[in-house]
């Protein structure tokens, strides 16, 4: 009787250690970095903005993205927006579009420590931590 309550108090920590080896050796490949891309709208230039996006994200394992139109609707793309923050992505970039309705949304993901690159159109404040945008005026007098 002794024997067959010493096996299994022996076996425990055996199933134990294989058991930990098993898992251990399981390595899950979650990406580490998730952005999340603010479309104002969604024409052709767009659309082949987004089809780059995905391609490079081809390259890049610790890291997925998803993009987000908000069709020319303020509304849609504050809740875009907002959809980013309370689903803590790692970043957010967005094409506003509009500046001033966009801009206190920016301002909640910056005050909730998510960077914001703004790209393309502006917003009415610099809460962001970067914005890239074209001088159109600059352009135009360059070629003139």
């Amino acid at each position: 009787m002794r024997h067959s309550c010493i096996i299994p108090a022996i076996l425990i920590p055996i199933l134990v250690l294989v058991l930990g080896l098993t898992l251990s050796c399981h390595r899950v490949d979650e990406p580490k970095y998730r952005i999340g891309l603010s479309q104002c709208s969604a024409d052709d230039w767009r659309a082949k903005m987004n089809a780059e996006v995905y391609r490079e994200m081809m390259f890049h394992n610790d890291a997925t993205v998803e993009i987000r139109s908000a069709n020319d609707d303020n509304d849609r793309q504050i809740a875009d927006i907002q959809y980013f923050i309370d689903n803590r992505f790692d970043i957010i970039i967005a094409a506003p579009n509009e500046p001033g309705p966009i801009t206190p949304v920016i301002r909640k993901a910056r005050e909730n420590g998510i960077p914001v690159i703004t790209f393309d159109r502006g917003i009415s404040d610099t809460c962001y931590t970067a914005h890239l945008e074209v001088d159109n005026t600059g352009l135009g007098h360059s070629a003139a």
